[in-house]
């Protein structure tokens, strides 16, 4: 993702645990976890706040995204459901 959208992740974060979210908060979450997909990494937020009254971070936000994915690599393996059974 880029800085922009680091920012609105963050913003989101904001919105759940009223950070004050700077500059250079941004540029730091872009170096530790810039690389995550910008979709992902909202949805995580949502799901991280969802169960967790804790600040997220970005060790967090990473493992959050590892879960998600995780999930959703599951639910394309599982075989679908045999009808009338």
């Amino acid at each position: 993702m880029n800085h922009a959208e680091m920012g609105q992740v963050l913003a989101k974060c904001a919105l759940f645990d009223n950070r004050a979210v700077t500059d250079n908060e941004v540029v730091a979450w872009h170096e530790a976890v810039g690389h995550l997909n910008f979709d992902d990494a909202m949805q995580a937020v949502t799901r991280y706040y969802a169960h967790s009254k804790d600040r997220m971070w970005p060790v967090d936000l990473t493992e959050s995204v590892t879960a998600l994915r995780s999930r959703r690599a599951a639910a394309i393996a599982r075989p679908p459901a045999a009808e009338g059974v």
